[in-house]
């Protein structure tokens, strides 16, 4: 895979990932408006598993958001460790990657 296919594909889990947890924001707030105005009953606790289920998928989506900043994050500094670094002594080369290996 090419570093273009691969960022196609991060930008893709991006955007999918924006999109379900808007979704299961919205899933979560009716759930939550229809199930207060339910009597107590099997309904009402299906709706509930619903709710939480949403309420999970926000979460989810939250972290995966979160874990592609950490990949663009990574990314940009392999980057500059990577392009030309002629001011660069050997000593500052060395620190660069201590550093992004820190992050790995």
């Amino acid at each position: 895979m090419s570093v273009e296919e691969a960022e196609t594909v991060i930008e893709t889990v991006e955007t999918v990932t924006d999109i379900v947890e808007k979704v299961a924001e919205q899933v979560e707030q009716v759930a939550d408006k229809v199930g207060d105005s339910l009597p107590e009953g099997k309904l009402k606790d299906a709706l509930e598993i619903v709710e939480d289920m949403a309420e999970g998928t926000v979460n989810d989506a939250r972290i995966v958001g979160e874990f592609i900043d950490k990949v663009d994050q990574v990314e940009e500094e392999l980057e500059s460790l990577i392009k030309p670094n002629s001011g660069d002594d050997e000593e500052e080369v060395k620190e660069k990657k201590q550093k992004a290996k820190g992050h790995a």
